[in-house]
């Protein structure tokens, strides 16, 4: 027997064994999706059309704590807004996404995202280049990923034990190159890490 309960408030703990949230599927479309406080929890995206925006609710018709799970199942990047509508992050494809809305005090309200891949938290990157790596004039390498990030979209730092101005340049998913904006040949290796954008 199904039982509907348009809004439950439990104070204390709960066990359950088993939920299952409202989903449904959305091929990307090159236009916009407004999301409303009635929408399934749980929005998949599939398809391979770029320009698919979705608008969060107008955060004042919630409760604090309302939650959506975003699945980009695409092969594109899905562009996620507030109600006013004002860009929040992009959720490149392959990637899924936990948002809840945090003050609900103004239609634009305040949200909180998690970003992750299909199977794991957005990707955070580290090396070291040996010093001999280092080429031409001025001195620079290039750093392979193993494993690319989904676009170009995330952030450098490199540390050396050479007194260096250390600068990236031709950043792109599988790469990006390490100028040490001198001619002088390095005497220890140089460490980077990278960071997806959005990463806590």
């Amino acid at each position: 027997m199904s039982h509907f309960i348009d809004n439950i408030t439990v104070e204390g703990l709960t066990d359950t064994n088993a939920i299952a949230l409202g989903l449904v599927s959305t091929a990307t479309a090159n236009g916009t999706q407004t999301l409303t406080v009635s929408s399934k929890a749980q929005q998949v995206y599939t398809g391979s059309t770029s320009g698919q925006l979705v608008k969060l609710p107008d955060a004042t018709t919630l409760v604090a704590g309302h939650t959506y799970w975003l699945w980009n199942d695409s092969t594109v990047s899905v562009t996620i807004q507030n109600a006013t509508p004002t860009t929040l992050f992009v959720l490149p494809a392959g990637y899924r996404s936990q948002v809840t809305v945090t003050n609900i005090g103004t239609a634009a309200g305040s949200w909180d995202w998690l970003i992750q891949t299909a199977t794991a938290d957005l990707k955070q990157k580290a090396g070291s280049v040996s010093a001999g790596t280092f080429a031409g004039n001025p001195k620079t390498a290039t750093v392979t990923f193993t494993t690319a990030f989904a676009d170009a979209n995330y952030s450098v730092t490199v540390l050396g034990q050479d007194g260096r101005s250390w600068k990236y340049q031709s950043k792109i998913a599988a790469s990006f190159i390490i100028n040490t904006q001198a001619n002088t040949a390095l005497t220890a290796s140089v460490d980077w890490i990278a960071v997806y954008q959005g990463e806590t």
